[in-house]
């Protein structure tokens, strides 16, 4: 039996990213290709109510726009009503960690 290995980093990334302020800390590893980003395992933790809520592959997909920009559609936080009010909580802490994700997952690449 022979066994084979495939580098795939040329169609997708895992990046690991954070971000905090007064009310929320998001942090946790993604998966990226060039159109869509995913949630391998991310938390988006509440300060105010000292708890969090984990985000796994099935649970949020944001997209990449051709001008560079990410957009989380509201159906695309997949989960209980928990997440998706976490989500809508840390929104604009959120999409700036998702952002950041995009930025740095192609760097250097050829498009």
């Amino acid at each position: 039996m022979t066994a084979t290995a495939h580098d795939m980093s040329q169609h997708w990334r895992l990046i690991s990213a954070e971000a905090a302020n007064d009310t929320h800390h998001v942090y946790g590893t993604w998966w990226a290709t060039r159109e869509h980003i995913k949630a391998v395992d991310v938390t988006i933790w509440s300060r105010e109510m000292r708890c969090g809520w984990v985000f796994y592959s099935n649970s949020l997909t944001a997209f990449i726009e051709t001008d560079g920009s990410v957009r989380i559609p509201k159906h695309m936080v997949r989960g209980s009503n928990a997440h998706q009010f976490a989500a809508e909580e840390a929104g604009e802490l959120l999409l700036s960690v998702v952002q950041a994700v995009a930025d740095m997952a192609w760097i250097g690449a050829e498009a």
